[in-house]
């Protein structure tokens, strides 16, 4: 069940221009407008790394302990140390820092047409993730996808998903082109919870995507550990 309103809107856009600062202060978290999220596998942390332009560090860190395939939810963190939580994810769910569901991620796969994702927001319409781009059209429609996961393009090629709705311009997620894999987000509704598209990057990168290096950290890590 879905939980309030997802945060943003002019309040938190006033909010994050104030948080603005130089040195160890960080932009608030949900007033990122457009953001690169860089990764890091690990056989006992995974970690995800977001940057905006101009800034030399990360202004807020996604982690969990363990690989990808671990069970274990992802936790968000901000602040100047960050060290501040501000909700959770996984491949399918986001939630606020107090636990509440905040948003949902569903794949929608469709007979010898492009595979859609579909995204419930607090307080906002279903918003359908559709794939952007020819390169993404094309990998991701049936039965090229299924060729395409065979033979691993989705550790180099670029992936891109547009979210939008019915009076809602939503926002986008994408994997960068390369063998060592990033992944972009720009709003384009500032009522977006940016928890929600941190959920589509993960569901992207452990469900549609990948890195050389996650596999790895997957094969190497122990088997019974949750």
């Amino acid at each position: 069940m879905l939980v309030g309103a997802g945060r943003g809107g002019g309040a938190e856009r006033r909010e994050g221009r104030a948080a603005a600062r130089t040195g160890r202060h960080t932009v608030t978290f949900q007033a990122l407008g457009e953001f690169t999220c860089v990764p890091e596998f690990k056989r006992k942390e995974t970690t995800f790394d977001l940057h905006v332009k101009g800034r030399s560090g990360p202004v807020a860190r996604v982690r969990k302990a363990g690989v990808t395939d671990s069970l274990r939810p992802y936790a968000v963190y901000e602040g100047p140390d960050l060290d501040q939580a501000a909700g959770w994810v996984n491949a399918y769910q986001a939630g606020g820092a107090e636990g509440g569901i905040v948003g949902e991620v569903q794949r929608e796969s469709r007979a010898l047409a492009e595979d859609h994702l579909s995204v419930s927001h607090a307080g906002l319409p279903a918003l359908k993730g559709r794939p952007e781009g020819l390169q993404t059209r094309v990998t991701r429609t049936f039965p090229v996808n299924v060729v395409a996961g065979t033979i691993g393009a989705g550790y180099v090629l670029a992936t891109r998903y547009r979210f939008s709705a019915p009076g809602c311009a939503g926002f986008s997620v994408g994997r960068k082109q390369g063998v060592r894999s990033a992944y972009t987000v720009k709003i384009r509704d500032p009522r977006i919870n940016r928890l929600v598209p941190l959920m589509c990057v993960v569901h992207i990168a452990e469900q549609l995507s990948g890195d050389v290096r996650q596999g790895l950290a997957n094969m190497t890590s122990n088997p019974f550990k949750t």
